[in-house]
Formats: structure tokens, sequence, C-alpha cells
């Protein structure tokens, strides 16, 4: 977040946001809470560039699909000692946990 004055903008951390005195802070505030009325307030329509725009990010919210059917969460019990190996193993070999799983639950099929 930067300031909103017509000096220099500098960029805000939560830190340095949260040590301004409260006036400033309300200043901020305000004149954010003002930019975003001034936006949504004008009543015009999207353009079909903005609306082309919004479908897109739409379809890239949430975790991408996994194969064509999408993937199910499960709780699996596993003894400490293994869980570190396979994590290893993964890390070692540029996967994620739950793709060395996967791939140990199909090779298991197939086999």
């Amino acid at each position: 977040m930067t300031t909103m004055n017509t000096q220099k903008s500098r960029r805000l951390t939560a830190s340095s946001f949260e040590a301004l005195p409260d006036a400033e802070k309300d200043r901020i505030y305000n004149d954010i809470d003002a930019r975003a009325k001034t936006i949504f307030e004008t009543g015009k329509p999207l353009t079909a560039r903005q609306k082309k725009a919004l479908e897109k990010a739409k379809k890239k919210m949430g975790r991408p699909m996994l194969r064509k059917h999408g993937a199910k969460i499960v709780s699996v019990t596993i003894e400490k000692d293994l869980l570190k190996q396979a994590d290893a193993y993964a890390k070692a070999n540029g996967m994620k946990r739950s793709e060395l799983f996967a791939v140990s639950v199909r090779e298991k099929i197939s086999a």
C-alpha cells in the first residue's frame, strides 16, 4: 500500500503503518475510501476488455484442477519416521508430498 499524497509515494509495511499517528492513518483510510467511492459510484458498465479480464481472473481462482476429475483431500495416518523419509525423497526429486503419494499408489495399483 502506498501513501496517497502528491508528494513522492513510499511503500508502507504493516509495522510502519502501525507506527503512524492515528491522524495520519485516518487520512490514508479516508483517501483510499474516497478513491474507491469515485471508482465504484461512477455507475459505468465494464468495457469488453474489462469483462474479459474479469472472466479470466475468475477462471484462475482456486487451486488448479488435477487430471480431468479434480482432486480429493484425504486424511492418512503414517509413521513419523516414514513421513520424514517420504518428504526427504520428494524434496530430493523435486516433487510435492502429494505427488509422491499419488505416484506410489499408481505404481502399486499397476503392479
